[in-house]
């Protein structure tokens, strides 16, 4: 209800006519009442899942397509950035550092004589947030194709019984996600057909796996970076900073050695 609420907001608020005179959604700031909703949708039910992993809440055979599920669900938030909706936040603040920063280097390369690149816009700077999700999302994305990978070579099997209760038990985790109006609900069968790896040699999915494991280890890298020269000494922001920078190291350790099991995993089933 309250998705369907915010559409309706963003009718009376954002609409005007373009120069066809259509009707269409025009904010100042880039960002909808209906993103923001989004965006705070998502990150509950990705919270949710969350927790069923803390609590040991999930069969091991069920991990793929949770894995693919919130692949899916990082790809989406990925896509909202209502981060100008809170102007006091500090994902809104490093924006706005992020582009005075960008100002003054094209301003600086316009006085350099470089008028091609002052003249081209400056690339924004992925946030905390940014990195984090894209590399949850590749983490995840790495983790189903491992998965199908090892099913390829029959080192991992699902049990019969056990892969006859997936379409329940895929309905009775993604219950919460499916009742939103956005996003986009997937079912079972869009899991089967979007993971089917029968045309796809083993050594395939581990590349593919590896090349995954290191989009996050790089995004995972940059976060780093960003956290250690973010925050000041002696403030607030600190200690949000440093809890963060521990996280985001754990994550960049099993990206990494993720990725080299993965391409070990692939060196071997090709022979090499």
């Amino acid at each position: 209800q309250m998705q369907a609420h915010a559409d309706q907001v963003d009718q009376v608020v954002f609409a005007t006519l373009d120069r066809t005179g259509r009707p269409v959604l025009a904010s100042p700031t880039k960002a909808y009442f209906s993103a923001w909703l989004l965006d705070r949708a998502l990150v509950m039910v990705d919270r949710f899942l969350e927790l069923g992993f803390q609590l040991r809440l999930y069969a091991p055979f069920e991990f793929s397509m949770l894995y693919w599920y919130v692949d899916y669900l990082h790809g989406v938030a990925l896509s909202c950035q209502p981060a100008s909706f809170y102007g006091d936040s500090p994902d809104f603040i490093e924006r706005q550092m992020v582009a005075e920063k960008g100002k003054a280097l094209q301003k600086k390369k316009a006085k350099a004589g470089d008028k091609q690149a002052a003249e081209r816009p400056a690339v924004p700077e992925p946030t905390r947030r940014h990195l984090f999700t894209e590399a949850h999302q590749s983490i995840c994305r790495g983790m189903f194709r491992l998965v199908a990978g090892l099913e390829k070579e029959g080192l991992y099997f699902v049990q019969p019984l056990h892969q006859a209760s997936l379409p329940s038990r895929f309905t009775r985790r993604f219950t919460p996600v499916v009742r939103l109006d956005h996003p986009q609900p997937l079912s079972y069968d869009n899991f089967l057909e979007s993971t089917d790896a029968t045309q796809f040699h083993a050594q395939d999915l581990y590349a593919a796996a590896a090349e995954s494991f290191l989009q996050g280890q790089k995004a995972l890298e940059k976060l780093v970076v960003k956290l250690k020269t973010q925050a000041a000494p002696g403030t607030d922001e600190t200690l949000s900073a440093e809890a963060a920078l521990r996280e985001a190291q754990g994550c960049l350790a099993v990206a990494t050695f993720d990725g080299l099991v993965c391409s070990a995993l692939r060196d071997r089933a090709s022979g090499a």
